[in-house]
């Protein structure tokens, strides 16, 4: 069996072995979607061998490639609702494991503000800061009033979230098998963060062209009908804070890290993070009850 190898602290290499094999379990009724198996923690050489997966690629790759104009691979309606559903399914399966009902969420909505306020002041401190001014105070007055005594968002559901739910660590086989990668992250927190974090870098790649909004639409649609809450609106005011905290986050990447990916890969991220710009300067944030 080809194997993965991965080195680190030897502490946080067991949580991670730990619960990958955790989510392999809780998640085993989901068909076509799971963790890659561990294979041993090497104790002396602090080393973590779980499965590799042989000719897999990111999801970022696959729908970026098949939802351009290469349309000899193109992403089918029923592939993108099927890759969709599978993953809304099985975070869904990963969250129920540990999940519960937290009727004081204002911990976790602290966490949030204050992970909102850091990249600002990053972002703000870059020479090349490509979030103007009043940007900068809208987003620092919604994020200062989402954990004041006016707005109430009730209680949360929150569970274990895997912690980096993003489209580089889900690989898809030949075989359309979906595998879910690097729980180095994972901790307790705001369930809805991991689905946020996924559906909004899925939909920053469908606003770069109506090609790409037409083949993924089914995609975003199916994974909210897959993670089989009702409750979940794309506009209430906590959505809209973790797109926010979502949407600083690449804009980031992109302004320290664009050059360091080559031509295809920076050109990639800064579209990527004009269409989240774009979208901070454009869009009116809520502040209703939630």
């Amino acid at each position: 069996m080809p194997l993965h190898y991965k080195q680190g602290d030897l502490k946080l290499l067991e949580r991670e072995a730990e619960e990958l094999r955790r989510a392999e379990l809780v998640t085993a009724g989901i068909d076509g979607v799971r963790p890659p198996r561990v294979h041993r923690l090497a104790v002396q050489e602090c080393m973590l061998v779980t499965e590799h997966v042989p000719r897999a690629e990111s999801l970022f790759n696959h729908l970026w490639n098949r939802t351009g104009w290469c349309r000899w691979r193109s992403l089918h309606r029923c592939s993108a609702e099927d890759l969709g559903a599978r993953l809304g399914k099985w975070l869904r399966a990963y969250h129920a494991s540990t999940g519960f009902l937290a009727v004081d969420s204002r911990e976790y909505l602290a966490r949030l503000a204050d992970r909102t306020s850091c990249k600002l002041e990053h972002l703000q401190r870059r020479a090349d800061c490509p979030v103007g001014l009043h940007t900068t105070r809208r987003i620092r007055s919604y994020v200062g009033q989402i954990i004041g005594p006016r707005l109430t968002f009730g209680s949360q559901y929150v569970a274990r979230i895997h912690g980096d739910f993003d489209l580089a660590n889900i690989l898809v086989d030949p075989q359309g098998g979906l595998y879910i990668v690097d729980f180095a992250d994972t901790r307790e927190g705001l369930a809805l963060s991991d689905l946020v974090r996924l559906w909004h870098a899925v939909w920053a790649i469908s606003e770069l062209s109506q090609r790409r909004r037409r083949a993924l639409q089914p995609f975003l649609e199916a994974l909210i009908d897959g993670y089989g809450n009702l409750e979940v609106k794309t506009d209430s005011p906590l959505f809209l804070a973790l797109r926010c905290w979502n949407a600083l986050t690449l804009i980031l990447s992109a302004s320290m890290f664009g050059t360091m990916l080559g031509f295809s890969g920076n050109r990639a991220l800064r579209q990527l993070a004009a269409v989240n710009r774009t979208w901070l300067e454009s869009t009116d944030f809520s502040l209703k009850e939630c």
